[in-house]
């Protein structure tokens, strides 16, 4: 069993229109909710534009055949990300290497095909251990005779990478051509659809069966060459990290013989940022050129694009027949007592409820005490303790609800096919602070001016906050639990938010979303420091509810 998987995605060519700038960046953090200052940093393309950057000329450790004329880049004080060139003077190639001293491998580094290597860094022996991808030719005469190699990052028909025991790999640049010892798995926004090196379900992983590199393509061209490797990399504080963090449900989407965590990392090649907001590298938005159609999904994962949407039971039957339970409500807002709730059977975070016709009429959202340090007054913020039985244990809870539907039973039960709508009013009406109730319109037209427009992101919708400012006072008073998203005006989710750390443990389902400082202040730009900090310190805690049947159409083109 891993425990730890380091992952480094390099991405190279991307495309809009059938057209691309080169460029040379590598990128981590990545977000699907979106980019930072962090996310794609430029890398040097020649010899010179090293030279500019600070970056020096350093002797490779060791070559490929062919590729000794090759002379290797890096930044002064850090040797794990350095480019290679070719007698070009442009980029030939990469070495990523990983400090050996704060690695703990999981799997044997030889027979992965590792060196090892001895660097003298700024007057201090430090040991790695590196791979590398050419992006060239390992014919001297091929690569100098290439037409304008400055316009292109690779010059090839393939890219050699080092795999196991060191031996070289070829990887075609067309997916056409790509070795059927490659299988097909998730295409992921502004990466590519992944294809893995004789990747299977029934997998055993070993040293002689996990290989590092794994290909990304787009209408039919490599688009990106990742970099995996098994194991623990542990930083200093003050040391630079240069990868990312993803969750362990990410790796196990991908890897079932893999229960760890991810650090990863992305080159681009592209010299313009913004191009990979594009639906061009947008791989999992299905086709959102049509009606829009109903459905009920709550998501809990930003960063998981894996499992980003789960389905929702939208009547009784079908909750009954995903083995949710009929289950006795703690209370109700007025006018909506008779409304029935239906759960997990051994999961209460999240529950369904239905009205007279049986079919969806609301949520109700709650968060385990035991599990869940707030940072403000719960009862202050509107929630109520409820303390129910799940399966055999007393669990103590605190909770809130939205409802879809009209509080009048009458307008309910003869609303025209309830089966066909999630959002049957006017309005959403949510439980607001302690005692109050508040209407959150289904256009936002029609929305309430206290709730104030915020960023749009993919996936979700454009985002209003209740009274939200940046000369807001945080208090148990001021943070709403409620956020609307809108997409092309109407409503298509309600995001749930409650300032505090939850704390899953081993083995437990984890419901809610938990985004960083950096997230929230992209999402809610125009927000106090007192919230961004309260977030930095002490965490968020979110889910989003959603009314749509493909949330991967939410673009943000239209607003």
């Amino acid at each position: 069993m891993l425990r730890t998987l380091a992952l480094l995605c390099l991405l190279a060519p991307a495309f809009l229109d059938a057209a691309h700038q080169d460029g040379f960046r590598y990128r981590f953090e990545f977000s699907l909710i979106g980019f930072e200052k962090t996310n794609f940093i430029p890398g040097p393309r020649t010899n010179s534009s090293a030279q500019s950057k600070g970056w020096i000329n350093v002797e490779r450790p060791y070559s490929a055949a062919g590729y000794e004329p090759l002379q290797l880049w890096c930044p002064s004080n850090d040797y794990v990300v350095c480019v290679l060139t070719d007698e070009t003077g442009n980029t030939a190639g990469l070495q990523i290497s990983v400090p050996k001293a704060k690695f703990t491998p999981a799997l044997d580094m030889d027979e992965l095909g590792f060196q090892t290597w001895e660097a003298n860094v700024n007057g201090k022996t430090i040991e790695y251990y590196t791979k590398t991808q050419y992006f060239v030719s390992a014919d001297a005469a091929t690569r100098i005779a290439f037409a304008n190699p400055e316009k292109s990052i690779l010059r090839d028909a393939h890219v050699s990478v080092e795999g196991f025991n060191g031996e070289l790999l070829k990887i075609s640049t067309s997916l056409s051509n790509l070795d059927s010892i490659f299988t097909k798995q998730a295409c992921i926004p502004w990466m590519g659809l992944h294809y893995y090196y004789d990747m299977s379900p029934s997998l055993e992983c070993s040293a002689s069966t996990i290989l590092t590199w794994f290909p990304l393509y787009e209408n039919d061209a490599l688009v990106g060459m990742g970099f995996m490797l098994p194991g623990s990399l542990t930083l200093a504080k003050g040391d630079t990290d240069y990868f990312e963090h993803p969750k362990q449900s990410d790796v196990e989407g991908r890897w079932r013989c893999v229960r760890s965590p991810v650090v990863s990392q992305h080159l681009v090649r592209t010299t313009a940022t913004a191009m990979i907001r594009t639906l061009a590298l947008v791989c999992l938005l299905v086709p959102f050129i049509g009606a829009f159609q109903v459905g009920f999904k709550r998501r809990f994962d930003a960063v998981n694009v894996f499992n980003a949407f789960k389905d929702v039971p939208r009547s009784n039957a079908s909750a009954a027949k995903d083995k949710w339970v009929n289950v006795e409500r703690p209370y109700s807002a007025e006018g909506f007592e008779a409304l029935e709730m239906w759960c997990p059977a051994d999961d209460y975070s999240f529950c369904i409820l239905t009205d007279e016709t049986s079919y969806a009429a609301g949520v109700q959202i709650s968060v385990r005490v035991d599990a869940f340090t707030p940072v403000y007054d719960m009862d202050d913020l509107g929630f109520k303790n409820w303390e129910p039985e799940v399966n055999g244990e007393t669990i103590a809870y605190y909770t809130k609800a939205e409802y879809f539907v009209a509080p009048d039973a009458e307008t309910r039960i003869n609303y025209p096919d309830p089966d066909k709508n999630i959002i049957r009013n006017d309005y959403v009406t949510v439980e607001g602070f302690k005692d109050q109730v508040v209407k959150i319109a289904k256009y936002a037209k029609d929305l309430d001016t206290v709730f104030t427009k915020q960023a749009c992101f993919l996936w979700m919708g454009l985002h209003y906050y209740y009274n939200m400012s940046e000369e807001l006072e945080c208090s148990s008073t001021t943070m709403f639990t409620w956020f609307p998203l809108y997409d092309g005006g109407e409503l298509n989710a309600i995001g749930f938010m409650v300032p505090g750390t939850l704390t899953v443990g081993r083995g437990q389902a984890d419901n809610f979303e938990h985004p960083p400082e950096t997230a929230v202040k992209l999402i809610v730009p125009r927000g106090p420091q007192c919230m961004y900090d309260d977030v930095g310190e002490n965490g968020v805690t979110t889910m989003h509810v959603y009314f749509t049947e493909h949330p991967r159409r939410i673009t943000c083109l239209f607003g």
